[in-house]
């Protein structure tokens, strides 16, 4: 599977799941969907810290070989994404352990 497919799953997923997901906060939001919103969090952060390890991975071995492109700029930029991701994932845990609820 080449990085562009890989990037494309990842938008797919997100975007499908960004009209599933409540824009609540997770205090406001039911056990179940609490518990949903926590699963598909994880699903999200897994393949968006999965596809950013293949990138920088691809752009070690680009860098060696051919040296600088801008291309090795895109995992940077896609940091941002990443951390609000894994922030909202925190919050939806932290919400979970003070209701004692397990995924």
């Amino acid at each position: 599977m080449t990085v562009s497919k890989i990037g494309s799953l990842v938008y797919i997923c997100i975007a499908q799941n960004a009209k599933d997901m409540p824009s609540k906060k997770p205090a406001q939001l039911t056990d179940e969907e609490l518990i949903k919103q926590d699963k598909t969090l994880k699903a999200i952060v897994s393949l968006v810290f999965g596809a950013m390890g293949v990138l920088i991975a691809a752009n070690l071995i680009l860098l060696f070989r051919k040296g600088f492109s801008a291309l090795q700029v895109i995992p940077v930029a896609l940091l941002p994404i990443v951390l609000l991701l894994a922030g909202s994932r925190k919050e939806v845990k932290n919400e979970m352990e003070k209701r004692g609820l397990r995924s």
